[in-house]
């Protein structure tokens, strides 16, 4: 029984670890992610390109906000999803004040 439970967590273990990905959903931000080879990548129902090898990047808007929907399906059908709340990135703004019109003002 003890070696059918150990069993089990390594297959599901190994199921959880099916899609490795890094970095964060901020505003501005990438995160980079590895499927098995073969596997296709959706973001919000947009297809992601990925690698032969299955790697891909998935890219954040400077103002982006919501909610995304990450899913991935390896080539034997297993379907991994994850929803992303973006967070808001605090920016540093500097601004200069009393330049000339013509002189920030493009043509």
């Amino acid at each position: 029984m003890r070696a059918f439970l150990v069993l089990a967590l390594l297959v599901f273990y190994s199921h959880l670890q099916a899609v490795e990905l890094q970095g964060s959903a901020i505003q501005g931000n990438l995160i980079f992610g590895l499927a098995d080879p073969g596997s296709s990548v959706s973001l919000d129902g947009k297809i992601i390109a990925i690698s032969a090898d299955g790697h891909f990047v998935i890219g954040f808007g400077r103002d982006e906000s919501g909610t995304r929907e990450l899913q991935v399906t390896s080539p034997d059908g297993e379907i991994f999803q994850k929803n992303m709340p973006v967070l808001a990135r605090e920016y540093a703004i500097e601004r200069v004040d009393g330049l000339p019109p013509a002189t920030v003002t493009p043509d």
